[in-house]
Formats: structure tokens, C-alpha cells, sequence
């Protein structure tokens, strides 16, 4: 009590939890009194701390070791009364990169840990007791500290490399879920006295892990019915639509519930007000699918759900495009039901165009337009015939067949193959929401991701540092791009590489190289690490999966702080890598950017087009008039085509329905459109 009032104070008692072991790197003849004298501990509640030691003391006979690099050393350390057992490498230059431990939860491994992502979240269920933490790593000490609720559920693992390094820590941190639902309940107002017609409250209790329940919102759960009665939920409250016992059942979030009800029927007199029309859609001489019942309003009450019978539906009705009306039988009714048939379906398909380098296959697209009798334009995916190489092995021209999907009408791929080339799109860059194109490294410095080389960032210093490297690491490593198109694995065109180096103090341009191509008989996958593809079993480290590219052309000396351009002779590859011995002086090579052009052939933007009907030429067409006005004989459509110079394309559109126009779209080859003509025909008994 102070000052008259009560003060009440938390005490949290803390424990020591774990010291760590010590293991220190020192230069050869250190002497002792400067050697690092701090000792980590860790407390119960996951918090790290350190003291310093007063002393170090080595044997007698350990002591010549002091000098010799390699020596590893048992020594005290020193604290007052007390003693703690530590180890001193003897070793020149830096310790080894970090060391990441293989981790198990519940004796399940963890994926995913690494010095970039030192915390991985571990969700446990809702009353589920906290699993146990196992940790190994090779040539380093393990310490794991469990997880608890002191220490904010976090089980802390601590890694003390032997040659020295620096201590690195890593952790699982547990998040309990909330209580989940684990059943249903409802209340249906007046349960006891339902009456068909009439509209009731209703409640749905969800009922949680911890003992308790709220109210669910019923727009937010789904409702079925079983029984021969029927109800339905809108609004929140609950119609009584037929007479009969029904089940009501709800779901949400995999929890259910029901109730049984008891529905009295209604008696009052009811007059018919409307049968809600019927609209179906059907394909050309296919039979429409007409429902088997209608739906019929009354003067009172809700509408009520009647089996129809419809009338037979006349070939000849089935075989244009347009729409009818057919009439149905209501059961238990005079009236009758009405249904509107709409015969449809796809009347054209645009064919395409497309430019392709001597040698390299052409991109086939995945989808063409699609022209429809009620007049939407939309697209279809397509199936193309195979190609062989031998179409596009020299300068020319040739067609491909599609197989388009919802119709037997073909399209065409019209192919230009040319040796006329320029440069194309990077095809070495990240792509969004994809991990291809991927870059890959066979060893890198852990601090410098070979992700780095294909982010479209170049950087020459360290404003930003973005680079890939393998600084202190081994002195031959290879960086290379893994190909996809739009995010698919795929083989490309290739006949050049641009690097750009990078150099500061501790790495640089190489010493020497070697540019390859991947000739693998298997298709390669993405590798589990790309910046360690070494560490793992990868098609990547077999050598006779790789070849040297031939015809190079190259600088006389690769330089850093530019964009180092290499060329050679083309292939067809997965993946392009260079290998690189690092450069004399240096600890590492350096990258800061790679990138890889595919070539293309510009396409046409011009055209001429040529319209023909029946067979001859349109006359007087004039491509910058659109509309041409024409006589036709009763009952023989004419034909219409189109021709278009340069590789261009046409598409004729059929007219459907009486007065529509026939339409003739002209495209370039390079897709603009340049025009669209139409064609007006007058129906005349005598031309």
C-alpha cells in the first residue's frame, strides 16, 4: 500500500535456459588477453544475453598450437569461481559461409528455412499440444530451445559453426488457430405451428471448440432440404414454399446442423397470375435440353414449381440459326408454358498469321477469334497440326492447319519464314507470377542471390548492391538461364549472351570462361536451390549434358562496369550457362546482370485486299469505302471471298439473318486491322 491506495506489481521469475557453446576463431600467435571473452546464454522466455569471461587458459602443452593454422584447442574460460569449456580454431582468412540446420517438427522435416528466411511459422491446430523441435547441422553445434508459452511459443535453434563462424539463429514460431466450429444448431421461429405460404424467422447457432456459439449470418451458409415439404432461406428468413415434412440442412465452414419440420398446408383458394417464361440455347440441328418443370405465379402466396409437358420440337426449326417459340402442357393447369429456342453458334473463325527466323519453329498461338450468329465475337482455343522442321529450314511461306474447339469449322496459321531478322524481346528476364525464366548458379556466396542476374537491375557499385557472386566460395562456378515462355518451360532459339560483371575489392570479371548449351536427353526441372544447383541431385551437374556453343564471338578481355556482349552460332536449348574460373587476385566472380535476346522477323503493316463474289472480283471496290450495296436471287445466298496480299488475312462473316450485311475484315500480318467492308444483298425474283 502506498500512500493509502493498493499497487499490485507482476514478477516474472526467469531461468537460465541454455549457454551455448563457445567456439572461437583466432589467427595464428593470438595473443590470448585479446581474444573475445563474451559467453550467450539464453533465458526461459527466449531472451539472449551474454557475459564476459575474466580470462582464458590454455594447457601447457596446447600451447605451441596457438601458432599452427589448423590446430583446434581445449581451453577454459575463466569467471571468478567458475569454469566453462570452450574451443579455439587456429585459422587465417574468413570462416566458411553460414551453416543452415535440417529441421524436424514432430519429426516431420521443414522446408524452407535459410539465412534469408532464418523464421518459418508452424500453425497448429486449436488444442493441439506444442510438438517437439529437432535440429542437426553438418560441422557445427545444435543447440534447440523448445518452444513454450514463456517464450512466446518460439522454438529458438542456434548454430555454432566449428571453424569458427559466426553464431547464427533460427526459429520455428507456433501460431495457434482460433477455436474452430465444430457444429450447427437452428431455431426456426413458431417450429411448432408452420403453415405453407407463410415466411418465418430463423437463427443458425455455429457452436465453437471453447464452449462457445454465435450467430451466423444466413446469407452465409448453405442450405439444402430433404422431405417431401419444401423451404427455402432468403433474407434471412426462412419461406414455407410446400406441405410436408422437410429436413432443412445448413453447412458452413464444414460444420452442419438440421432441423425437422412440419409444414401444414394451405388451403385458400388461388388464382393463376403468370407461368414464368422458359429461355434455352441449342447448337445448330442439336435438340434444345427444355427443363422439365415451370415455374407459376399466383394471386397469393409463393410461387409454386409445376411438371410441363413440351411439344415436339420440328427438324427443320433446328437447322439455321434463329430463334422460336415452342408451347408446353402444365400439369394440373389450362395454361400454357412458353419456351424461346435460340439456335446458336460459331459462323466464322479468324485465321492468323505469323513470322519466324530460318530455322526456328514458329510460336503457335493457343486461341483464334471466333465469330458467333448472335452476333458476339469471342475465342476458342485451337489444335494445331504438326509442323515439320523442314517448312521453316529456308525462306518461304506455309500453312498450318487448327482444329478450333466448339466447332468443325478450321482455321489457318499462314507462316513467313524469313532471314531478315532484328532483335527481340529479352527472354532471360523474370517473369511475373512464374519462376521461368529462372537463373541458376552451380555455388554461390549465400549473401548474393543468382536471383540478381535476371531482375532487370543492373548495378555497377553498391548503390544497390545487387549482384550475384561467389565470393569466397569455390574458384569455378557457372550462371546460367533456365528458359520459359510466358512462365511454361520451353526450349528457345538462342545465338547470344550479354553479361554484365561486376568488380569491387573481393571480386571481378574472369579469369576465363567457357558459354555452353543444355543437350540433356531429360528435360531439365527447376531446381529446388538455384543458387546451389551443385548441392543437389540436378541434371544441371552431369557435364555430358552440356556443350560448348561453337562460332563464338567474343571481346579480346572481358570487362567489368559494362555490358559484355558474346554471339555464336544458333541453338535450340533449355538453358544457356557460362562457366567461370574467378580472377587472379580475387576471392570470387561477379554478376550483376545477364540478358538474352531472341531475333524476330518484322512483321507486315501493309496490305492490299481483293474481294470477290461468286467467284469475281467485287466491283468497283475501293478500300477506303466500306459498304456495297448488291443484288442476289431469291433462295441462292451468293459466296463471298477475300484474298490479301503481303501475308495479310481475311475473314468473312455470313449474314444470318434477313437484312444483315456480309462482313469481310482485313487484317495486316502484323494484326492491325485495316478495314472491315460490308456487303448489302438485295433479294430480287429475277437478276
Amino acid at each position: 500500500m502506498a500512500d493509502g491506495r493498493d499497487v499490485e506489481a507482476r514478477v516474472e521469475v526467469l531461468a537460465l535456459e541454455a549457454e551455448l557453446p563457445v567456439v572461437k576463431r583466432i589467427a595464428p600467435s593470438t595473443d590470448l588477453s585479446t581474444v573475445d571473452p563474451s559467453v550467450t546464454y539464453v533465458l526461459s522466455d527466449g531472451t539472449v544475453g551474454s557475459y564476459d569471461l575474466d580470462k582464458w587458459e590454455v594447457a601447457a602443452e596446447d600451447q605451441a598450437k596457438l601458432a599452427i593454422p589448423g590446430s583446434r584447442i581445449l581451453v577454459k574460460g575463466i569467471s571468478g569461481d567458475d569454469e566453462i569449456a570452450a574451443t579455439f580454431v587456429v585459422a587465417e582468412g574468413q570462416a566458411d559461409g553460414p551453416v543452415v540446420p535440417t529441421v524436424t517438427v514432430a519429426d516431420q522435416t521443414v522446408e524452407g528455412l535459410s539465412t534469408d528466411h532464418p523464421v518459418l511459422y508452424h500453425k497448429l491446430a486449436y488444442g493441439t499440444a506444442l510438438p517437439e523441435v529437432k535440429a542437426l547441422a553438418e560441422n557445427a553445434q545444435v543447440t534447440v530451445i523448445q518452444a513454450n508459452e514463456a517464450n512466446g511459443m518460439r522454438a529458438s535453434i542456434y548454430v555454432q559453426p566449428n571453424d569458427g563462424g559466426a553464431l547464427q539463429t533460427y526459429a520455428i514460431r507456433f501460431l495457434q488457430e482460433a477455436p474452430q466450429i465444430e457444429g450447427l444448431s437452428l431455431e426456426v421461429e413458431n417450429a411448432d405451428a408452420l403453415k405453407e405460404d407463410q415466411t418465418v424467422g430463423i437463427k443458425v447457432f455455429a457452436h465453437y471448440q471453447d464452449g462457445t456459439q454465435a450467430v451466423l449470418k444466413a446469407d452465409k451458409v448453405t442450405f439444402s432440404t430433404t422431405g417431401e415439404g419444401d423451404v427455402a432461406v432468403r433474407k434471412g428468413m426462412l419461406e414455407l414454399h410446400k406441405p410436408g415434412q422437410v429436413t432443412l440442412k445448413a453447412q458452413f465452414e464444414g460444420a452442419e446442423g438440421h432441423i425437422d419440420l412440419n409444414i401444414q398446408a394451405n388451403t385458400e383458394s388461388k388464382v393463376v397470375k403468370a407461368i414464368r417464361p422458359v429461355s434455352v440455347v441449342t447448337g445448330l440441328n442439336q435438340e434444345p435440353s427444355l427443363p422439365d418443370t415451370v415455374t407459376v405465379e399466383y394471386d397469393k402466396g409463393f410461387p409454386k414449381v409445376h411438371k410441363v409437358t413440351w411439344q415436339a420440337v420440328a427438324k427443320e426449326d433446328l437447322a439455321k440459326y434463329h430463334s422460336f417459340d415452342v408451347l408446353g402442357k402444365v400439369e394440373g393447369l389450362e395454361n400454357e408454358a412458353h419456351a424461346k429456342v435460340s439456335v446458336e453458334g460459331i459462323i466464322a473463325v479468324e485465321e492468323v498469321t505469323t513470322t519466324t527466323p530460318v530455322s526456328e519453329a514458329p510460336q503457335l498461338p493457343e486461341s483464334v477469334r471466333t465469330y458467333h450468329s448472335n452476333g458476339q465475337v469471342s475465342s476458342a482455343k485451337v489444335t494445331w497440326d504438326a509442323i515439320d522442321p523442314s517448312q521453316y529450314a529456308q525462306e518461304g511461306s506455309f500453312t498450318v492447319t487448327g482444329h478450333v474447339e466448339g466447332t468443325q469449322l478450321p482455321t489457318k496459321l499462314h507462316v513467313r519464314v524469313s532471314a531478315q531478322t532484328e532483335t527481340g524481346a529479352n527472354i532471360s528476364d523474370q517473369w511475373t507470377g512464374s519462376e521461368l525464366p529462372l537463373a541458376f548458379a552451380s555455388d554461390s556466396n549465400s549473401s548474393d542471390s543468382v536471383a540478381n542476374v535476371n531482375d532487370k537491375l543492373i548495378s555497377y557499385n553498391n548503390q544497390p548492391a545487387n549482384r550475384w557472386t561467389n565470393w569466397n566460395r569455390t574458384s569455378e562456378a557457372s550462371v546460367g538461364i533456365l528458359f520459359g515462355d510466358s512462365g511454361i518451360l520451353s526450349k528457345r532459339s538462342v545465338d547470344n549472351l550479354n553479361v554484365a560483371f561486376h568488380e569491387d575489392h573481393g571480386v571481378g570479371a574472369p579469369k576465363s570462361y567457357v558459354i555452353e548449351y543444355y543437350i540433356g536427353t531429360d528435360v531439365p526441372t527447376v531446381p529446388k536451390n538455384p543458387s546451389f544447383v551443385a548441392s543437389e541431385d540436378h541434371v544441371f551437374n552431369d557435364a555430358n549434358n552440356w556443350k560448348q556453343v561453337t562460332n563464338i564471338k567474343a571481346p579480346d578481355q572481358v570487362r567489368a562496369g559494362e555490358m559484355t556482349h558474346f554471339s555464336f552460332d544458333k541453338v535450340n536449348t533449355y538453358a544457356v550457362r557460362i562457366r567461370m574460373v574467378r580472377p587472379d587476385g580475387k576471392w570470387g566472380t561477379s554478376i550483376t546482370e545477364i540478358q538474352i535476346f531472341s531475333k524476330q522477323v518484322a512483321a507486315a503493316k501493309k496490305a492490299q485486299a481483293q474481294i470477290q463474289v461468286d467467284g469475281k472480283d467485287l466491283p468497283n471496290f475501293n478500300p477506303g469505302l466500306t459498304d456495297y450495296y448488291l443484288e442476289a436471287k431469291e433462295d441462292q445466298a451468293p459466296t463471298v471471298t477475300a484474298s490479301v496480299s503481303d501475308n495479310g488475312i481475311a475473314t468473312v462473316i455470313p449474314s444470318v439473318r434477313e437484312g444483315d450485311p456480309v462482313r469481310v475484315v482485313v487484317k495486316a500480318e502484323n494484326g492491325d486491322v485495316l478495314g472491315e467492308y460490308r456487303l448489302h444483298f438485295k433479294v430480287t425474283s429475277d437478276c
